[in-house]
């Protein structure tokens, strides 16, 4: 290489210079020396370069020297702050036996502190054996709590499986959604508060979102049908609401018309419905019987004859009460001819059938005779009575 190229590459390996870079610097310009052994320069060129690259390792020096210095400041800090970090490990491992997950954790965090740290080396391997040790303790606890785990897993299994168990009967047996729903949140609770092996807890808690799942689709069933139920009642309760509504503002039939409000009022009774829907329309309904008592009063006011209204109301009261008395009547026939038939394939099975059950038998057989008699006296009794009352309003409409 010639004087010119040596210059040149010298030049450029100063300028480039830098604490980052010293050391590679520093082997380049050995490298440039033994190239200097074969160069064919004179002595002045030689002189030259020698002393150019004498003044780079001198900078390399001072930049070698400020380096150390700032390792050595470096080191100190990373020290003093791996220490702490250590020392606190330490704390937490003494203060908290049981929080082994937690603490595992913690030395993970430190030892990845470590990564990257410029520290001595004897520092850093005695700061780094304290953390093993370390390790060392917190892995003998997390085996003695997963030894723990074990040994009380049986019996928790056990536990929770009888839960379940009585929870899915409950369920079955019970319609009560918040209920069955407490009971599931309360099993819940338990599976965090005692101890179970990895799989055995997935396999329950498997078990455990499978009854959630049920219950969450039985109350989906649920509203279901009671949006359906409440749609039915609307449809039935409310053309009835509004005919009782026009009835009470335009019937002078007041105690007929009474009854049909008394008896619409009674199909709300048991029946499913919207909680709005519900209020509003008995609020109408409610507002028809305010309407017709009104109403009442008024024509019981107008009227010169109270005698006649009288008659009218307990006419109205009697034909009403022939009407219900009829239908029971009828329905007890259709039940006495059933109970009959009962009776003759009883006499047709008489293997079949004890002496016990006929005898049973042909006793509501009389009892239904005997009310069915009771009831038939009883219509013949207001029959005469509503003639009576018919011949005594014919009477009082004359004299007018």
């Amino acid at each position: 290489m010639s004087f010119a190229g040596f210059r040149k590459r010298l030049e450029f390996l100063q300028y480039q210079l830098q604490v980052h870079n010293f050391k590679d610097t520093r082997h380049k310009l050995i490298d440039l020396q033994r190239e200097l052994h074969n160069a064919d320069l004179d002595q002045a060129e030689l002189t030259e370069i020698k002393v150019l690259i004498q003044q780079i390792f001198d900078q390399i020096r001072i930049l070698q020297e400020k380096d150390q210095e700032a390792f050595e400041k470096e080191a100190d800090e990373n020290n003093l702050h791996l220490k702490a970090r250590l020392h606190a490990c330490i704390e937490y491992i003494e203060e908290n036996l049981n929080e082994t997950e937690a603490a595992w954790q913690k030395l993970i965090d430190l030892q990845d502190d470590f990564r990257g740290r410029r520290m001595r080396s004897d520092e850093r391997e005695t700061l780094y054996s304290a953390l093993q040790e370390l390790f060392d303790i917190v892995k003998k606890r997390r085996k003695t709590a997963h030894d723990e785990i074990l040994s009380k897993s049986a019996e928790n299994k056990r536990f929770i499986e009888q839960r379940l168990e009585n929870a899915a009967e409950q369920i079955e047996n019970n319609s009560d959604f918040h209920q069955n729903w407490q009971l599931l949140l309360t099993i819940q609770q338990e599976f965090r508060d005692r101890p179970l092996d990895k799989s055995t807890r997935e396999d329950l808690y498997t078990e455990l979102q499978i009854l959630f799942e049920a219950l969450k689709a039985r109350r989906s069933q649920e509203q279901e049908d009671f949006e359906r139920s409440a749609t039915e009642a609307l449809n039935h309760l409310r053309p009835l609401v509004e005919q009782a509504t026009r009835l009470a503002k335009t019937s002078r039939e007041f105690k007929k018309t009474k009854g049909f409000l008394i008896r619409v009022q009674r199909e709300f009774k048991g029946r499913r419905m919207r909680k709005e829907e519900r209020e509003s329309l008995f609020s109408k309904l409610q507002s028809a019987f305010d309407t017709l008592n009104r109403r009442i009063n008024e024509h019981i006011a107008a009227k010169k004859d109270i005698r006649e209204f009288k008659v009218d109301s307990k006419l109205s009261d009697l034909q009403t009460q022939v009407e219900e008395l009829e239908l029971d009547i009828n329905k007890d026939i259709a039940e006495l001819n059933l109970l009959k038939d009962k009776l003759e394939d009883l006499q047709v099975l008489d293997t079949l059938a004890s002496s016990a059950d006929k005898e049973q038998n042909r006793h509501q057989l009389q009892i239904m005779q005997a009310a069915l008699k009771k009831k038939t006296i009883q219509l013949r009794d207001l029959q005469e009575e509503v003639q009576k009352l018919l011949a005594q309003k014919d009477w009082l409409d004359s004299i007018e």
